[in-house]
């Protein structure tokens, strides 16, 4: 049941007609990146900042921290499948405007077999997405007493997929979009709120019949209290595969430099225990390194490594 689960997310729905219905084309790029916000459930479309938010939200990419961000995350799932983000971030206007480029890979190596369950050799599949995105910030709420940050942020991106499977190979391409905002801030407290659309474009195919690309919508909310290092967040999101579910997620800072982060995922693909996530990270002098764990239905647990250095 694994192999088959690992083949049907490795491989497009169009190569594996009847899979199930509610299978995408270019599945992967539900995967998640990084693992700062993949251990709070992906609970991450009002709080995301800096390079990765050019996966989760990219309007966050206008909240770089610096002029620069890179950041890099690499996962590894059963049978040799390993997802890899790498994404670099740049302010480019003295008004917080803001390009990133990102490269998802998805690929694996399997032994393959004929209907007789006889060995045929090896193959390998290869999924890759290039991602470009531009943010930026209007000013908002110049009155507002309530908050100090008086920003609307918005960002958008474009994403040129390509997928290959032994005897066939297609190219697709998907846009993303969103906004983000403080709606409150005081010296105790921040709450965030935003909404982001991710991976929406023309379907694919393969050699079989076009699918649609896994799109995914979402509103969410952030909080953070400040003087006990403690944030919490809540995504109400509807994605094509697994229709409407809650995401939730909250951190700790016992330090200045560390924090300790769980989630849950409440979608229809996360079932009982599988549905939580956790894990940590540390930062120092602008290097930030992270850890996550999650399990992804038949797929089983996944270690989820990451590095981001600003300056």
């Amino acid at each position: 049941m694994a192999l088959r689960a690992l083949l049907i997310l490795a491989l497009p729905c169009s190569a594996f007609a009847g899979a199930g219905a509610g299978t995408s084309a270019a599945s992967f790029l539900k995967l998640g990146a990084g693992p700062e916000h993949v251990a709070t459930g992906g609970a991450a479309t009002a709080e995301a900042a800096g390079a990765l938010a050019s996966y989760w939200n990219p309007a966050g990419l206008a909240r770089l921290a610096k002029d620069r961000e890179a950041a890099f995350s690499r996962a590894k799932w059963a049978g040799e499948l390993s997802h890899l983000y790498a994404v670099f971030a740049k302010r480019i206007t003295r008004s917080g405007g803001t390009a990133g480029f990102s490269l998802t890979r998805l690929g694996t190596s399997q032994e393959g077999y004929d209907a007789a369950d006889n060995p045929t050799g090896k193959f390998s599949t290869n999924d890759l997405a290039l991602g470009a995105a531009l943010a930026g910030g209007l000013e908002a709420f110049p009155h507002a007493s309530f908050r100090s940050e008086r920003f609307v942020y918005w960002g958008a991106g474009l994403k040129i997929i390509y997928q290959r499977v032994p005897g066939a190979s297609a190219w697709g391409v998907a846009v993303d979009g969103g906004v983000q905002t403080a709606a409150l801030e005081t010296a105790e407290v921040l709450v965030r709120v935003g909404a982001a659309a991710r991976n929406w474009g023309p379907a694919m195919s393969l050699s079989g019949p076009k699918a649609p690309l896994p799109g995914f919508v979402a509103g969410g909310a952030a909080a953070e209290l400040k003087e006990w290092g403690l944030r919490a967040a809540l995504d109400l999101a509807w994605a094509r595969d697994d229709g409407f579910g809650p995401r939730v997620g909250a951190g700790w800072r016992p330090a200045e430099a560390v924090e300790l982060r769980l989630g849950w995922r409440g979608d229809a693909g996360a079932e009982g225990m599988g549905a939580l996530t956790f894990g940590g990270g540390v930062v120092w002098k602008g290097l930030g390194l992270d850890v996550a764990m999650l399990r992804q239905g038949d797929l089983g647990e996944s270690l989820n490594l990451g590095m981001r250095y600003a300056w």
